[in-house]
């Protein structure tokens, strides 16, 4: 104390902060080394159960956590990658369980060159290969949910994302998840569907009709998922995210109608939407609050990074997702973060 006194009241309340985060730190770790011990003390423990028996064990520090993250001002409602990302580290140390979701665009035929947002169909059998020989599980919004409820536990998850609503998901997807037993999620930009022009042949570059959307929802393994009406621009606005100094009550007026329209043209042809998927991965603190009181139970981003899931439902929001570039060379090196 008398060190602290010499340094004056400002550095007392440094000090006091400090300690305070050290016993945080601590309780983290006394918390997972509780469950060490548990897992230790278990008899004949399957590997692949490892993280649904952490997860129980410590399932007070997710409580620790998620009331850490909420005293931090805003840390949650704020469009602010950061907080997200701390968020993201202490469900990791509470022991989250990994999901590595990604992001493909346009698929294209082998004879066709790839590039960031194009990948060849033989590219992507190739990653269905590896997550398949890893004993990967491939999640939907219906799946996750049960994860985190504990309806399933045991695995390694990974999603498949597409977005955009592009032609060759009917042309090549159902064939390849059933072949590999995968599931995916297509996200469809209602106005790239009802302007779409169908030309024979279908040129590279095209998106699905809403009666081709219709018969691929009829995959069993392919979830459609809501990519926006008409906001997937970065022209006037940053995908839905709301503009600097814009009225907040239009702003949200304006994205509830985008949203409407998008889920009824889903709804006319009986697919109701539970995901919503963010143009760029642009949000904000209105836009959440919009999509979630219009029932989307999983919200998608485009931040790269390996989520961390708990048992706390708040874990299928802003979820980050890894871009599939036509240039990597494979897909382990996305899944090898996860093992980190």
């Amino acid at each position: 104390m008398r060190q602290i006194t010499l340094y004056g009241k400002s550095n007392r309340r440094l000090a006091a902060k400090i300690i305070i985060s050290l016993l945080l730190i601590i309780l983290l770790i006394a918390a997972a080394f509780g469950g060490i011990i548990i897992l230790v003390k278990a008899e004949k423990v399957d590997k692949v159960e490892d993280y649904a028996m952490i997860n129980a064990a410590i399932y007070g520090v997710k409580d620790l956590a998620t009331e850490i993250a909420v005293k931090v001002p805003n840390l949650i409602a704020k469009n602010d990658y950061k907080n997200r990302i701390q968020i993201n580290q202490l469900r990791k140390s509470s022991g989250g369980v990994p999901l590595t979701i990604i992001m493909y665009h346009n698929i294209v035929a082998d004879n066709e060159r790839e590039n960031d947002y194009e990948v060849r169909v033989s590219t992507l059998e190739r990653d269905m290969q590896y997550l398949k020989s890893e004993a990967y599980t491939t999640l939907t919004t219906a799946s996750l949910a049960k994860v985190i409820s504990g309806e399933i536990h045991g695995g390694k998850y990974a999603m498949l994302t597409f977005d955009d609503g592009f032609y060759s998901y009917l042309k090549y997807l159902p064939s390849l998840l059933e072949k590999y037993e995968m599931n995916a999620v297509a996200s469809i930009v209602g106005g790239f569907s009802s302007k779409e022009v169908v030309k024979t042949p279908r040129p590279r570059c095209s998106y699905m009709t809403y009666d081709e959307v219709a018969k691929l929802s009829k995959c069993s393994r392919i979830e459609i998922a809501c990519h926006t009406e008409n906001l997937h621009t970065m022209k006037g606005r940053r995908g839905v995210r709301i503009k600097e100094g814009e009225n907040v009550e239009n702003y949200k007026n304006m994205l509830k109608k985008d949203t409407a329209i998008a889920e009824q043209r889903l709804l006319d042809i009986s697919i109701k939407p539970t995901c919503y998927t963010y143009p760029y991965g642009e949000y904000c603190s209105e836009s959440e609050e919009i999509v979630r009181s219009a029932g989307y139970t999983m919200t998608l981003t485009c931040y790269e990074h390996v989520n961390y899931i708990t048992l706390d439902p708040e874990c299928m929001y802003l979820l980050g997702r890894f871009n599939r570039s036509g240039k990597m060379h494979a897909l382990d090196s996305i899944f090898n973060i996860a093992k980190k």
